[in-house]
């Protein structure tokens, strides 16, 4: 559990520097998944996390 946790934070992280709006939909699954497991403090967590994920409105290049 704490490794797939940390994966699923690595893979918040990268959509934060994405900056696409496509990856409020990515994400919605890896959610669904850690909510169902929200007894382990990390999978809430993140959880709240991708719940709290807004992508940047512009990115600059």
């Amino acid at each position: 559990m704490d490794a797939g946790v940390e994966a699923g934070e690595c893979a918040v992280e990268l959509c934060e520097r994405l900056g696409s709006h496509r990856t409020v939909e990515r994400l919605r699954q890896l959610r669904n998944e850690v909510e169902r497991r929200r007894s382990h403090r990390g999978a809430r967590e993140l959880a709240d996390r991708i719940r709290a994920f807004r992508p940047p409105s512009s990115v600059e290049c």
